[in-house]
This record gives C-alpha cells, structure tokens and sequence, in this order.
C-alpha cells in the first residue's frame, strides 16, 4: 500500500511533467519515507489521546524526531518493520514509565543521559547507506546531535523534581536513540567482520 501510494504520487508529478522519469525513483522513495513518517506520527499520536498520555507522546515524538535526525541509527529493512519496532519502543516506554516512575530515583536519571550522551559523542552521526552525507554535513550533524541531546538531557535533569514522569519519557527518549546508534553500529561492524 505505501509503495503503491509513493509510485503514484510519483507517477502524478511524472504525467504532470514535474519531474522526469530519472527522478521518480528518489520521488517514490521520498514520499515513502514522508508517508511512514506520518502514519508514524498519527499512530503515537493516537495512542496517545486513547491511553491518556498526549503529553508523554508528544514529547517522545518531538525530542525523538529533533535528536534523531543528526544522531541517526538503526533502520529497519522495510517500513512496515520500521513502525512496528517504533510503535514497540514507544508504548515499551510509555508501560515502563507508567510502572516505574513513583520510584525512579534522580540518580538513574543521571546515569541514563551519562550513557545515552556518551554514545551520541562517541558515534553521532551514524552513517545510513540510503542517506549519503558530505563531510561538512557530518560534522554539522555530529554538533547538533550533541546539542539537541544536551539540551533534552539538561531540560530531563530540570524538570525532575516537578514533572517526575516527563523527566523520564525524556530520558528514556534519549536512551532509546543511543540503543539504536549502537544497534546499528553493531550491526556495521559485523557486516565487515
């Protein structure tokens, strides 16, 4: 469905003389990755609003989708996994945070960002082979990865002693980003092993 979605959305701007037949290949796939992005966004938005937590939803999306874009990380194969495993992690998140927030202490809140922050210095950006970047914009990725995390990681320490369960979705946030730069670094390192 969202290829067959992509292909004609591509071949629309194709008949219209938009775009040429060599482009439609990065058109189609362009708007695969706009189209899961959005379904994305609607499904976490949704189970949000039916399980009551909007707010935490809202925060995963933008401190996931602001850090991840320079970070980088895992990719799943195909979108369909791609959601699966994003709608997974998400509502893993919002159960863990639901469960454990009365007696999550400030100094796991320290030692998640301390990890999550160290790998995003140490690795950040990791390199996608559908998504070739220059030099010059990995390095602009790499100090924003470092930026965007560090402000979420300040803001997390901030707020703890007032918004408890907004000051984890964040951190676990952050720590989810780390999982997948080091999941997909692993998974590099074994392809050339």
């Amino acid at each position: 469905m969202l290829s067959s979605l992509s292909n004609c959305l591509a071949d629309y701007l194709q008949d219209n003389k938009i775009i040429n037949e060599k482009e439609k290949e990065i058109y189609v796939y362009g708007f695969e990755i706009i189209i899961s992005s959005i379904i994305g966004v609607l499904l976490v938005g949704g189970l949000g609003l039916t399980l009551n937590r909007f707010l935490e939803s809202v925060i995963f999306l933008v401190v996931f989708i602001s850090t991840r874009e320079y970070a980088g990380g895992y990719h799943a194969k195909t979108f369909l996994s791609c959601s699966f495993i994003f709608i997974t992690l998400y509502l893993l998140l919002l159960l863990f945070t639901e469960i454990s927030h009365k007696n999550f202490e400030f100094y796991q809140i320290i030692s998640i960002l301390l990890i999550s922050i160290l790998t995003i210095l140490k690795f950040a950006p990791i390199k996608n082979c559908n998504k070739k970047l220059s030099q010059s914009v990995i390095v602009t990725n790499r100090k924003k990865s470092i930026v965007i995390s560090a402000f979420w990681a300040i803001l997390a320490v901030v707020i703890f002693p007032w918004e408890k369960k907004l000051s984890i979705v964040i951190t676990l946030t952050l720590g989810i980003i780390s999982m997948l730069m080091l999941i997909e670094k692993l998974r590099k390192e074994d392809k050339y092993e």
